[in-house]
């Protein structure tokens, strides 16, 4: 039976992960991902603020419009 490879069992990021740890990277790339992951979460905020206040101003223009109709 042949021994086990280690670097055969560890998937990529592993290794990158491992690279990055052996240079003092790792934190760095964790407050990257973090800070990504806060940005994400902003533009969603920003996206559903915009949606909500372009509802805000249709409505009045809905409702003149269906006034105009009748």
């Amino acid at each position: 039976m042949e021994p086990h490879n280690l670097e055969e069992e560890m998937t990529i990021s592993d290794l990158v992960e491992a690279v990055l740890v052996s240079v003092g990277l790792r934190d760095n790339v964790e407050m990257g991902r973090q800070k990504f992951q806060e940005e994400l979460e902003m533009d969603k905020l920003a996206k559903l603020h915009a949606e909500n206040e372009f509802k805000k101003r249709e409505e009045p223009c809905q409702k003149d419009q269906d006034l105009y109709l009748c």
